[in-house]
């Protein structure tokens, strides 16, 4: 329900948000300080951090970019889930999703992507999740921080934030921010496989 990552038995949790809009900004050099095993998750969208490295603004540097270039079709499937990549000229995202709940069912978004239409169409989507799994992890001692003000949480029939969404297609746009965030902490791996 995170992305975790590691070094010598150091693990930081929940760094598919800020790491999302590190690539989305072009950054592939930054030292991030953490104080404790969690990046803060912030509003549960990837927005506060746009917020911060626009003011940080980004510095170029004198040093070759690597470059990830998809020469074919890869796939990964578990049972109906799968994720394809395709060779093509542009960098674009195309998700569906389908939830068995009333409030999602099927949503599907194609992002054209450059670092605007990112910060617009993707950055403000808030992560989410369901009653009934926020009070497990609770159970466990986990998403202690977890609230209305930093995700959306459904019952078995409705959205509870009371704000209502973003987007009207706010589960299939957060979709795609993870899923960029993860190819970044996964990108050294895909190197090699690629």
């Amino acid at each position: 329900m995170a992305t975790v990552i590691g070094k010598d038995g150091h693990l930081i949790s929940t760094i598919e948000h800020l790491l999302s809009a590190v690539y989305a900004y072009g950054i592939d050099n930054l030292r991030v300080i953490v104080d404790g095993d969690e990046v803060p998750v912030m509003d549960g969208s990837s927005a506060s951090y746009c917020i911060l490295l626009d003011e940080a603004q980004v510095v170029q540097q004198d040093v070759p970019k690597k470059v990830m270039r998809i020469k074919k079709e890869v796939i990964v499937q578990e049972g109906e889930k799968y994720v394809k990549l395709s060779p093509s000229p542009d960098l674009q995202y195309d998700f569906t999703i389908k939830f068995p709940h009333p409030a999602i069912k099927t949503q599907e978004y194609v992002l054209k992507f450059t670092k605007e239409t990112y910060k617009k169409e993707i950055s403000r989507a808030r992560t989410f999740g369901f009653l009934h799994e926020v009070q497990y992890l609770r159970s466990k001692g986990l998403a202690l921080g977890g609230s209305l003000e930093n995700a959306i949480v459904l019952d078995e029939k409705k959205i509870l934030n009371p704000e209502g969404l973003r987007y009207p297609d706010e589960f299939v746009r957060h979709k795609i921010l993870d899923a960029i965030g993860d190819m970044c902490s996964y990108r050294d791996e895909l190197y090699r496989k690629l």
